[in-house]
């Protein structure tokens, strides 16, 4: 039986797999948003606004900026910068009868999406292994953050997933598939757009990975190749990244002033004194703590978030796994592993970015500013084990 069964499995086409490896590692979010239908629920504050802009979209009053968020003082407060996850959110909303429960559906909706292509890109990458090894990122995900935060509609929580695509994108970029840019800026301006901590690192990775694809143009051409025109791939992503963003542009344009312009003021002229290098620093290796957060997996879930809530915990741990992965780095480079290379340095850069992004925050060190960072540490964990 068990031959029959691999037999079947080895026959079964890249596409298929794809199907089940994602309805395997949504089934506990597909299994706990038909137990909420159970439950009747209102939302309030931020999910509220939340259902009335998703109730707007494709109407007059479509929206074309996020969700108004910690960001300045009211009345004068600015939003996050665009409406993607109202607009991704509003087919499933109506499909499933327009309720509060079908936001809930679907978040899941979305969060399927994110999840089939972060497995179709560890397809590209590696084949049958690429995605039995994003499965397992996605699975551990999944438990760290809980499962009432990926079927929650709140705007930090949502780019989760996103994020995973975003990282993975930019590794098949860095590693030579430049097809991968197309998937990379979605997600970027889903994720950027939806909560603003995401634009900082968003904007750079996806800037890096142009710049790459560029880079090889170029000596492609200075290496005699003086017919090839300008990459297929930055000009459909140029293209792709223009239409996403089109609808912030356009609040700029008509309003007066627009939630863009805010938002640069804002930022330009904050109130607050950030948190500092030191401080930010600090909270990067406090998230790089995989002994409470992923070792914590094993005895239960949510650990991301428990870990989150204690920003001033203990760093020894994320030292360590700091270091680890520097040595890891210098052993992939000596193996001259071109695709394991591409990852490390990948995460580099997000190292850095998140240092950066981290040492920005203003007043309170809030959990759901820097959840993102915990799928970061997932993929170090995994290309420190891979360099072993």
């Amino acid at each position: 039986m068990i031959e029959r069964l691999r037999e079947r499995f080895d026959g079964l086409s890249a596409r298929a797999l794809i199907l089940l490896a994602t309805i395997g590692v949504a089934l506990p979010l597909v299994v706990t948003v038909i137990a909420l239908a159970q439950r009747r629920w209102y939302p309030v504050l931020d999910l509220a606004m939340t259902e009335f802009r998703v109730q707007d979209v494709g109407t007059r009053d479509t929206p074309l900026i996020g969700l108004p968020g910690r960001i300045g003082e009211l009345p004068d407060q600015c939003s996050h910068p665009g409406p993607l996850s109202f607009w991704l959110l509003a087919p499933g909303y109506r499909l499933f009868g327009s309720s509060a429960w079908a936001m809930e559906v679907a978040t899941v909706s979305v969060a399927l999406v994110w999840a089939a292509t972060a497995l179709w890109i560890g397809y590209r990458r590696l084949g049958r292994a690429g995605i039995a090894l994003v499965a397992a990122i996605i699975a551990v995900v999944v438990r760290g953050f809980g499962l009432s935060v990926l079927t929650q509609p709140w705007n930090p929580y949502m780019p989760l997933l996103a994020w995973l695509v975003i990282l993975l994108a930019a590794w098949a970029v860095l590693d030579g598939d430049d097809l991968m840019l197309i998937p990379l800026v979605v997600a970027a301006s889903f994720a950027a757009q939806t909560h603003i901590p995401y634009l900082l690192m968003a904007g750079a990775i996806g800037l890096l990975a142009v710049g790459v694809v560029l880079w090889r143009w170029w000596r492609a051409r200075r290496s005699g190749g003086d017919g090839v025109g300008p990459p297929r791939s930055v000009l459909i992503t140029i293209g792709v990244f223009a239409a996403l963003w089109l609808a912030p542009l356009v609040d700029q344009l008509v309003r007066d002033p627009g939630n863009i312009k805010r938002l640069l003021d804002h930022f330009g002229s904050p109130d607050e004194e950030p948190i500092g290098y030191g401080a930010g620093i600090r909270l990067m290796l406090r998230h790089l703590d995989v002994v409470g957060a992923h070792l914590g997996l094993l005895f239960g879930d949510e650990r991301f978030l428990e870990e989150g809530f204690d920003p001033d915990g203990p760093i020894w741990a994320g030292v360590i796994v700091l270091v680890l992965w520097l040595l890891s780095f210098v052993v992939a480079g000596r193996l001259r592993h071109r695709s394991l290379v591409a990852l490390h340095s990948l995460l580099a850069v997000t190292l850095l970015l998140t240092t950066l992004s981290m040492s920005r925050i203003f007043g309170q060190r809030w959990y759901y500013l820097t959840l993102w960072a915990w799928v970061t540490t997932t993929l170090i964990v995994v290309a420190t084990l891979w360099s072993t």
